[in-house]
């Protein structure tokens, strides 16, 4: 399926949702696409893991108990250390609704559920661009 994709390299991405197959599901495509994966199963955890080491890129559940995805991009937002991580957050609601919500709260792209394995690698490796391009002008 990936056969005609380049590997981006070692970059880390944190997939962040209460769902244990879908965590599943991402590690294994970013994992073959050559990143290293971190999970995290709530909000709380996403943003402790996110301020304990630097990040390329954050999956983000929408329905998770405690914080939500959009609470959690928010705070994560808000952070200096975290401001700067692109977050893809995944959604089964795609109403346009919902989607603005998401962008609004500071996701940087918002895919629904059930999720393409081509398309979400794609939409990954456009965010570690984001940050790789976040990275340099930090550093100048």
């Amino acid at each position: 399926m990936f056969e005609n994709l380049q590997q981006v390299g070692e970059l880390t991405a944190m997939v962040v949702d209460d769902d244990p197959r879908l965590r599943a599901l991402c590690r294994a495509l970013l994992e073959r696409d050559g990143w290293q994966v971190l999970e995290a199963s709530d909000g709380a955890k996403a943003i402790e893991i996110a301020q304990s080491q630097p990040l390329d890129a954050i999956v983000m559940d929408v329905v998770m108990p405690g914080m939500d995805g959009y609470e959690t991009t928010r705070a994560l937002r808000a952070d200096a250390m975290t401001a700067n991580t692109p977050i893809v957050m995944l959604s089964a609601c795609v109403e346009p609704d919902a989607v603005l919500q998401g962008l609004k709260s500071g996701a940087d792209e918002y895919l629904g559920k059930p999720v393409h394995p081509e398309e979400f690698i794609l939409r990954m490796r456009a965010m570690s661009r984001l940050r790789r391009v976040a990275r340099e002008l930090e550093r100048s």
